[in-house]
């Protein structure tokens, strides 16, 4: 008995010290979970966006400057975030003619756009940007048939900024753009259609400006949209 007792601390630490190093330390807290970084990584996470902006749009002819026309317009734009400051967006436009009492004209002009946009601060909430694209617009009447509305498609430049104030999903803007708009597919390099006019012939209280051999039919348009995004 006297032996078992001297020999019963000596099995037990010769069995503590052949446990792992692990099993005999209490187990510690767990680590902490870093957060997702944000800036970039945020950004980038809602790539897509769809919007809808409304405005107006003011067309004037080249060859006289002082023939104008205004139209409400909406716009449905489609967004892709390339990288954090770049985006590609298609944006398809229309609208009908506002005339200067305040009542509905008989044109209406449409249009379809592919560009750029590049966003200075694209991790903050308030953020603004430039803009760029190319496309096509058509200035013709409500009763043109698509051979008269395809004859008065004209190639255009737009440039232009804006400012965004986004949430994560949502945001609101404003944007500006200038376009110039160069001759209708249906068009001689000799013969100038006021914006004014109809698809075919100007109506008969607004005067033409004659033709020469440098004349041609291009237009110049300003516009003014606020609309509203949603990133997904």
């Amino acid at each position: 008995m006297r032996l078992l007792s001297a020999l019963a601390p000596l099995l037990l630490a010769s069995t503590a010290y052949a446990q792992a190093p692990g099993e005999m330390t209490p187990m510690g807290p767990p680590p902490p979970v870093t957060a997702a970084p944000q800036g970039e990584w945020s950004v980038m996470q809602n790539r897509l966006s769809i919007g809808l902006s409304v405005g107006q749009v003011t067309i004037a002819n080249d060859a006289a400057p002082d023939q104008k026309a205004d139209f409400s317009i909406g716009e449905l734009t489609l967004r892709y975030r390339l990288r954090p400051e770049w985006e590609a967006e298609l944006l398809l436009g229309g609208g009908n003619e506002k005339l200067k009492d305040g009542s509905q004209g008989d044109r209406q002009l449409t249009s379809a756009t592919i560009g750029l946009r590049y966003r200075f601060r694209p991790a903050e909430q308030l953020n603004w940007f430039l803009l760029a694209g190319l496309g096509g617009s058509a200035v013709a009447s409500s009763t043109a048939t698509s051979d008269q509305r395809d004859a008065a498609t004209r190639g255009h430049v737009q440039v232009g900024a804006g400012i965004e104030y986004r949430w994560t999903h949502f945001a609101l803007q404003a944007e500006f753009r200038l376009t110039a708009m160069g001759q209708p597919k249906g068009a001689s390099n000799n013969t100038v259609m006021p914006v004014t006019g109809g698809v075919d012939t100007p109506p008969s209280n607004v005067a033409t400006p004659p033709a020469t051999s440098s004349t041609q039919d291009t237009l110049t348009g300003s516009q003014l949209t606020i609309g509203a995004s949603y990133y997904f």
